[in-house]
């Protein structure tokens, strides 16, 4: 059985993440070492991965897709600090923080529960908006480890930034030694 690696995610406008990366170099300038960057032509908001999937039921999730797209709530939201997961004392992801997102956020668990029905299980974790920004890796330098969360609790290095969402895309995964590919297979446009 043929399969494709994927995933739904929304996507902001274009001119939101330029600034949103514009920013992201100031805070962080040269900061290489250990740390994998999103490109900007990647950034996107993950509502639900769903992994190796059926090549011939991906049609299914589309007309989910479709159904919950075709008349939505407008999706503002507020692109609003940084942080880290799990935590900053072992950092994993460098992430931009999403708010007054509660129209997104219902969008996700109504997609939770559509794809439930497709027999793609639910998320186990609750689900809080993030755009990632960076991978760290695991031989992060230590010595750096103050540059990259000095910029979390200063006030000064806020980022705010009132957008909305603009389209649900289903998107495919192709993995590679210098991480993944993302090439878009359905588009669903948001009013």
């Amino acid at each position: 059985m043929e399969t494709k690696r994927i995933f739904i995610a929304a996507e902001l406008p274009e001119n939101m993440i330029l600034d949103l990366t514009k920013t992201v170099q100031c805070l962080w300038p040269g900061m290489n070492q250990g740390i994998r960057w999103v490109p900007r032509e990647q950034m996107h908001l993950t509502l639900k991965f769903i992994g190796e999937y059926p090549l011939d039921k991906i049609p299914a999730v589309q007309a989910v897709c479709e159904k919950l797209t075709h008349n939505p709530a407008h999706m503002a939201v507020q692109v609003c600090g940084f942080g880290v997961f799990p935590n900053q004392q072992s950092p994993n992801v460098l992430w931009a923080g999403l708010q007054k997102a509660e129209a997104l956020i219902n969008l996700q668990v109504k997609l939770d529960k559509e794809l439930e029905l497709l027999g793609i299980p639910k998320e186990k974790r609750a689900f809080k908006p993030h755009l990632t920004l960076a991978r760290i890796k695991q031989h992060f330098p230590a010595h750096q480890m103050k540059s990259l969360l000095a910029p979390l609790s200063d006030p000064k290095s806020a980022f705010v930034q009132e957008t909305f969402v603009e389209k649900i895309t289903l998107f495919e995964s192709q993995l590679n030694r210098e991480g993944a590919i993302y090439r878009k297979i359905a588009i669903f446009q948001l009013p």
